[in-house]
């Protein structure tokens, strides 16, 4: 098993530690599973170009550098495993209660309490290497209703982020593991039983229009699955988005 966090590069401040790890990587490679860590993160990268903000020196703002071997095919298995790392994470500190709004945004109830923005650089059909950045909201703040983020603070009084991390590093080490023996059908059938608002009925948006039906899965390439009037529709994942509760 390859341990993620062993090596760390710590940072004061920088505009994405995942941006960091890149402009690194494009030098000279660096040990697999090292983390890029940040005290102050302050233009932390989101899905679909969205900002990540955080509290310095109380929020985890982390980054790590793999080297999977993998097809173009299993992208987004691995992005699955990554993000059940987090979920894991979550759950092993506050217990019930935690989910994945697809594609990966860890939920706890109906707010967003991390997020997950796996970078993968190819060599033709090659893969270089992938960088997994990680937020996840730590500090003892509150959130307005319209925001409609959680934070591990608000329920967890003595949390700090360096036990967060450590939680983090061994909870992501244990399904990087399960990607590398290919065990991709545990890694899609457990993805799947966490999903936040799964068998309730949801709506996905694109620019085209609006889609409802139940939540059924999220298929091998990403892809929202839902029953729509008892007919499967597999909505493409950056192309359509989940809305929210």
């Amino acid at each position: 098993m390859i341990d993620l966090g062993q090596n760390v590069i710590l940072l004061s401040e920088v505009i994405s530690t995942s941006n960091y790890a890149a402009e690194v990587l494009g030098h000279r490679d660096l040990t697999e599973g090292t983390a890029i860590l940040a005290y102050s993160q302050i233009g932390g990268k989101g899905q679909r170009g969205r900002k990540w903000d955080m509290v310095p020196g109380e929020d985890l703002a982390v980054s790590f550098v793999l080297y999977p071997s993998m097809n173009d095919t299993e992208t987004f298995i691995f992005n699955k495993a990554m993000t059940l790392g987090v979920y894991d994470t979550v759950h092993h500190i506050l217990g019930n209660g935690v989910s994945i709004k697809w594609p990966n945004d860890i939920f706890f109830g109906h707010g967003k309490l991390s997020g997950i923005l796996v970078e993968l650089t190819w060599s033709g059909m090659k893969l270089k290497h992938a960088i997994v950045g990680v937020g996840l909201n730590v500090s003892k703040r509150s959130f307005s209703e319209v925001d409609s983020r959680e934070s591990l603070g608000a329920y967890i009084d003595s949390i700090r982020k360096e036990k967060v991390f450590d939680i983090l590093c061994k909870k992501l080490s244990y399904w990087y593991d399960k990607y590398r023996q290919g065990m991709m059908e545990a890694i899609n059938e457990t993805f799947d039983s966490r999903l936040y608002k799964k068998h309730e009925m949801v709506m996905a948006s694109s620019e085209e229009g609006m889609v409802t039906g139940i939540l059924e899965s999220v298929n091998a390439l990403g892809s929202l699955v839902l029953d729509v009037e008892g007919k499967k529709i597999s909505l493409p994942y950056g192309v359509y988005r989940l809305e929210k509760a």
